[in-house]
């Protein structure tokens, strides 16, 4: 894909000395920033008094070209460039992508700056599974924050956090999270390869707030349900929690250990009362997927299962 990319950009950076030759430069009939150019759509250019021109393009493309390279520092320069130099038009589509590199990246924002992403991303226009990944990315790291925040401070003073404001809004940014990658799990296509890695990020919050075993085998099978679909099985399921920096190696054994005996015996270890705000996690995803698709089988006795002892 990458030799076609660049034999775009040399077409273009060849079409950029057509445009400062002194001639009025040509429209194509095909665009990839825009509609196709015909008697029927001929309105899309007259209401962009500035137009896209063949530098910008050369710069959003070369973005693309970080992004799939995984260099999201650079894919973010690029498109913030690009940012300055398009209409209004395409302002909001640049702005995901800007804030997806932002949030992919290794770099780590402080709890203001990322309350500022959140609110520039949620008054986007646009709407998609990229979206919803971007908005539960934040509050996955809001979350983080406010725990690490938490802990800090109690080990200082010896005592659990007081105020309740703080406490619920700790408890807001991890529902609010999970449900965010639930709606972009949702949004995408059903072969989607992001969805696995997705529901790896739901996995990874419940088991470090210690949620319901019974909740984290819901999200575990349904995971290896639509990674089979996905044909991404070389995250084969068993395999996956020994891959999350966020939980130590220790717990990752007990973990799959007691998934693995609840699957199968129906052992519970630790608490066998499901409370009602986990139970709701898997209520909210079966709640958003009937939405979008049908119910098979399969699906509905992992959901039946955790309700089923209780």
């Amino acid at each position: 894909m990458e030799p076609i990319i660049n034999q775009y950009i040399e077409f273009l950076e060849n079409d950029v000395k057509k445009d400062t030759s002194g001639l009025a430069p040509i429209l194509r009939s095909v665009s990839l920033f825009g509609k196709k150019v015909n008697d029927s759509n001929l309105e899309l250019s007259k209401n962009s008094k500035t137009p896209v021109n063949s530098a910008t393009k050369i710069t959003i493309i070369k973005g693309y070209m970080c992004m799939l390279r995984c260099q999201y520092v650079e894919a973010e320069n690029h498109f913030t460039q690009a940012l300055n130099e398009i209409p209004n038009e395409y302002h909001s589509q640049l702005s995901l992508l800007k804030s997806y590199n932002q949030m992919t990246g290794t770099s780590i924002f402080k709890k203001k700056e990322l309350e500022l992403m959140l609110h520039n991303v949620q008054k986007l226009e646009l709407d998609g599974s990229l979206k919803q990944q971007i908005l539960a990315k934040i509050y996955h790291d809001l979350h983080n924050i406010e725990e690490s925040s938490s802990s800090s401070k109690s080990r200082k003073t010896g005592k659990k956090k007081n105020g309740i404001l703080k406490l619920n809004q700790r408890t807001d940014y991890l529902k609010s999270s999970i449900e965010t990658y639930i709606q972009a799990i949702i949004m995408a296509p059903v072969d989607d390869l992001f969805i696995p890695s997705l529901y790896d990020h739901i996995l990874s919050l419940l088991i470090t707030n210690q949620i319901n075993i019974r909740i984290i085998a819901f999200f575990y099978q349904i995971r290896y349900h639509f990674a089979i679909r996905a044909d991404y099985e070389y995250l084969y399921i068993p395999g996956v929690l020994d891959d999350f920096n966020v939980v130590p190696s220790s717990v990752n054994g007990d973990v799959i250990y007691d998934i693995k005996q609840y699957l199968e015996k129906g052992i519970i270890n630790g608490s066998t009362i499901l409370k009602e705000d986990h139970a709701d996690y898997v209520k909210y995803w079966m709640k958003e997927y009937r939405k979008e698709h049908k119910v098979t089988q399969t699906i509905k006795y992992y959901y039946d299962k955790v309700f089923m002892e209780t």
